[in-house]
């Protein structure tokens, strides 16, 4: 699963109009509606990437400069816990993948 895709996390991504139409409307942790309180780990990212190299776009990593201007107040980090929910969440994907949610339509 993305073996060409060093940095998933970087939140800067660029897209054609016509693969961002096609890809966005696949995404499937953002199709619930919930309340989000404070810092929220997603695979987001991931999953944008995965469902771009399925469909068959080229997906490429180039360099940028990137400052993370994060200035949320009260953020409490627990990488040991942001790690789990990560990786849940990829698990996800995956299993995304196996029931056919990510297919062309």
């Amino acid at each position: 699963m993305l073996r060409d895709i060093n940095d998933t996390q970087c939140g800067f991504k660029t897209f054609q109009t016509n693969v961002a139409k096609k890809i966005f409307p696949m995404l499937q942790f953002f199709k619930k509606e919930e309340t989000i309180k404070g810092w929220k780990v997603t695979s987001f990212d991931v999953e944008l990437l995965f469902i771009a190299e399925k469909l068959g776009f080229k997906v490429k990593e180039v360099p940028v400069e990137w400052k993370d201007r994060d200035v949320a107040k009260g953020k409490e980090k627990s990488y040991l816990k942001e790690s789990k929910e990560m990786l849940m969440q990829i698990l996800s994907v995956k299993l995304n993948d196996l029931r056919g949610l990510y297919n062309k339509n």
